[in-house]
């Protein structure tokens, strides 16, 4: 029986076409909202419920997970709820807010994960509109399998 490694690189995705933000300083009520991005995301990480996952994630990082998801794991597939099952662990949900920057641009959200292998430790948010969504996801801690 040969064990397998498998190493997950996760990179911090600039999202074209983020608008700029007014000024260097974030609200206490952008903060708020951007801490409960990461609350909402968190929480349906946990269920499983990859539809509202993606409700919390910006749109070029809904692309990258789809695209991540056609190339790494060859399946074709359109809709980022199925993406996300496929790409995202959801143990990546069992995590512990540690600080919410008070500059934007982005706003970031630092975070402590349960599991002491994920070492990525900021989401980044970017106001669209009138909502907050994460501009990159960790898709989990490194893995091993049996072969």
């Amino acid at each position: 029986m040969r064990r397998l490694f498998l190493l997950t690189i996760v990179a911090v995705v600039t999202v074209p076409g983020a608008p700029a933000l007014a000024g260097p300083k974030a609200s206490a009520a952008d903060r708020a909202a951007a801490r409960q991005t990461v609350e909402r995301y968190s929480a349906a990480l946990r269920r499983e419920d990859w539809r509202s996952v993606c409700r919390y994630i910006a749109p070029g990082t809904k692309k990258f997970i789809i695209e991540r998801v056609r190339e790494v794991k060859e399946i074709q597939v359109k809709r980022c709820a199925t993406a996300a099952r496929l790409w995202i662990n959801p143990v990546m949900g069992k995590m512990t807010i540690t600080g919410v920057a008070k500059s934007k641009d982005p706003l970031n959200v630092s975070v402590e994960f349960a599991d002491p292998r994920a070492t990525y430790t900021t989401y980044s948010i970017y106001e669209y509109g009138k909502r907050w969504l994460l501009a990159g996801v960790v898709p989990g801690p490194p893995t091993s399998s049996d072969d």
